[in-house]
């Protein structure tokens, strides 16, 4: 409890919506499929806060996404995460998803800003992808799923 009375309001709000968004996929995990797909970045700017980045040709960058999600949501998520490294930096979301900055963390952009950043949950929705496979080995081992 000391841990949790020591870290600030934002970091307990996160702790606060993760544990029912993994509370529902733990139920839901019978529908559950665990699937990868191809994503590409478009050719442009990753965020206008990268001013070095700007004055650059970002060449489009070809990347694989681990997934997890309800079968019945895969066509929906699969569209949704295209779109989340298509474009960068907002999607119709409360916070900035970054999954074009961390596809390109490797090439173009100024290392140190997404270089973290592995995996993401859906709290509202229940789904979760990763770039990283090692990461993603281990939650369909959490849930039970084949990799």
């Amino acid at each position: 409890m000391s841990a949790l009375a020591s870290m600030n309001g934002m970091w307990c709000f996160y702790l606060i919506a993760l544990i029912p968004a993994l509370s529902a996929m733990v139920e839901q995990q019978p529908s559950l499929v665990a699937f990868t797909i191809n994503v590409e970045t478009k050719e442009e700017d990753p965020h206008p806060f990268f001013n070095e980045a700007k004055k650059m040709h970002m060449e489009p960058v070809k990347a694989v996404v681990y997934v997890i999600c309800k079968q019945s949501h895969k066509d929906e998520v699969i569209k949704r995460i295209k779109k989340f490294a298509r474009t960068p930096y907002r999607h119709d979301t409360k916070e900035a998803v970054l999954l074009n900055q961390t596809i390109r963390k490797k090439t173009e952009v100024k290392k140190g800003y997404c270089d973290d950043y592995v995996g993401w949950l859906e709290l509202n929705n229940a789904f979760m992808f990763f770039t990283d496979k090692g990461t993603f080995e281990k939650m369909c081992k959490l849930f039970e799923l084949e990799a």
